[in-house]
């Protein structure tokens, strides 16, 4: 069994700037990968990426779970091969300095450690290290496009 991914990161903006690249479609694209994403719980959405000719269909398939709006966000997540679905969740909170976000990765109790352990840390590590700044540099420059 797996661990959940759970990552924070303060973002220079209102909560409000971060729901928003949370929730449109064509900010998502920049921080993360083209969609087809709606806002609207029970929805059904794609990711898509390349999957650079490995046995992967260059697809994540999700579902929005729960919406709060400028609070929280959860949806499924779940590629090719997976034996089940895992869930994403974004939390924010407002602080002195805009707004902390935690992004949750969980659901990985049926996913064996020693077949997933690989897959498991290059996830967190993606997370971590590039979904978490692009999503911070995407929310800051639509902030100071505004200003």
């Amino acid at each position: 069994m797996l661990d959940p991914i759970q990552l924070s990161r303060e973002i220079e903006a209102p909560p409000g700037e971060v729901w928003r690249a949370l929730t449109t479609p064509a900010l998502i694209e920049k921080w993360l990968m083209p969609n087809d994403f709606k806002p609207v719980v029970g929805k059904p959405f794609t990711f898509t990426w390349d999957s650079q000719g490995k046995d992967r269909d260059g697809k994540t398939v999700c579902k929005v779970t729960q919406l709060i709006p400028k609070r929280q966000l959860t949806y499924t997540w779940r590629e090719k091969g997976f034996p089940t679905y895992t869930m994403v969740t974004f939390e924010l909170e407002p602080n002195s300095s805009g707004t902390l976000l935690t992004l949750t990765h969980d659901r990985w109790e049926r996913f064996d450690k020693a077949n997933w352990q690989h897959y498991w840390q290059a996830l967190r590590d993606g997370w971590r290290d590039t979904v978490l700044t692009a999503l911070a540099a995407t929310v800051e420059e639509q902030v100071a496009v505004e200003v």
